[in-house]
């Protein structure tokens, strides 16, 4: 998986970069099945123009048949990351479930005379 990183108004990247592998980590688990050179991840980190403003974070995964996008706010650099990623990663959880085609198993366990 390729990752594209960009950072705008942001000081202090150790944690920001300790944040980024952890996340990292996680979505490699989530897309063991997917070819890795087809995979991209576009991060961008900034801070809005005023200093009172909130850091806001952009995660984009981009596989062969879909985009995916969250994006989070908060005080803290790695807490947005932090949202951002777990946005992402329920996205690529739903995304995986429509691939695997979850819907339709439980449309087909309903008992013919129950009520919908």
């Amino acid at each position: 998986m390729r990752i594209h990183v960009r950072y705008r108004e942001i000081g202090g990247r150790e944690a920001v970069e300790r944040e980024l592998r952890r996340q990292r980590a996680k979505l490699t688990h989530h897309l063991k099945k997917f070819n890795p050179d087809l995979a991209d991840l576009h991060v961008s980190l900034e801070r809005r123009a005023l200093p009172r403003e909130p850091f806001v974070a952009s995660v984009t995964l981009s596989l062969p048949s879909t985009q995916l996008h969250a994006t989070a706010e908060a005080d803290l650099p790695t807490v947005s990351l932090k949202h951002a990623g777990a946005g992402l990663l329920r996205e690529l959880k739903k995304f995986k479930a429509k691939l695997r085609g979850d819907y339709k198993r439980r449309l087909v366990r309903r008992r013919p005379g129950s009520l919908p």
